[in-house]
Order: C-alpha cells, then structure tokens, then sequence
C-alpha cells in the first residue's frame, strides 16, 4: 500500500543524511535510479541506503520490509534515520541517525495487521550511532509521522 507520508517521511531523512554527511566534508551524490536499486546515494565514492522509520519499542528494532534486504546487504553502508515514536517522542533511540553494517543481525516477526518485517536490533555491534536529527529535520519529521496505535 502507497503511503504518501511515509514517501515523504523516507524523502527528509535521506535530506537528512546527505546534508549531515555534506557538513562533515564527504562527497556525496545522490543516485540517479528512480528506483534506487544500487543504493539512495554514493558518498566518498561508496554505495549507500537510507531507512528512515520509527524504532518497534516494545522489541527495540527498527523493522524494514523484507524485500531491502538484499539491498541493505549489498551497500557499503546503511544510514537509518530513527525518526521517535509518535507515542514516545522521547524514546531514547528515537531522533538519532544510526550508521548499520552490511552484516547486521535481523530477526522477523509479523505486525499486528498481517504484514512480515524484517527486524533489526538496535542493541548490536553493527550498529553504531552516528548523529542527532537535526531540529528542521525533527520538524518534518513532526509533520508526517503517524503511529500504528493511534
């Protein structure tokens, strides 16, 4: 299903990492594949994805659709934008970006509406924090974020 606030949601936090990664003096280029199947940018000539989505607290995981796997496992580097939990906006994984390792452990589990995730621990040694979302960022974030228990 076509959601346009996620669309948006997925569009600001690749804003986010490329301007975070601009600002620490690496090169950056955004992919020109409209549907980003090598990865969503290259920096310093390096292939790398972007997810932004809420942290699953109650399982300390970011979940990612099953299907960007492969491509999480393809890339240099992945960038998680760890947009906080419309319930807990003071989650304590939430409003950071996190730099992931192709060889990060997953776990799956199914949502309570039916849909198969792919979870991965925020708790590992491939997971590194690399910055907090930056408050215009946060504001954008603010605007679309939507919580499946609303």
């Amino acid at each position: 299903m076509f959601s346009a606030n996620k669309e948006k949601i997925g569009w600001i936090g690749e804003a986010e990492v490329r301007n975070q990664l601009t600002v620490r003096n690496h090169k950056v280029i955004s992919s020109l594949d409209f549907f980003d199947s090598q990865g969503d940018i290259f920096c310093d000539g390096n292939r790398i994805e972007i997810k932004s989505t809420q942290p699953m607290y109650s399982k300390e995981v970011w979940g990612v659709r099953p299907s960007q796997e492969r491509k999480m496992r393809n890339v240099t580097e992945n960038y998680i934008v760890s947009v906080p939990p419309v319930r807990y906006p003071d989650y304590q994984y939430g409003g950071r970006i996190y730099r992931v390792s192709p060889n990060f452990q997953s776990t799956y589990y199914t949502t309570r509406n039916g849909t198969r995730m792919m979870g991965i621990p925020i708790k590992q040694p491939a997971v590194v924090e690399f910055c907090k979302i930056s408050p215009e960022a946060m504001h954008q974030f603010n605007k679309y974020s939507e919580s499946a228990y609303a």
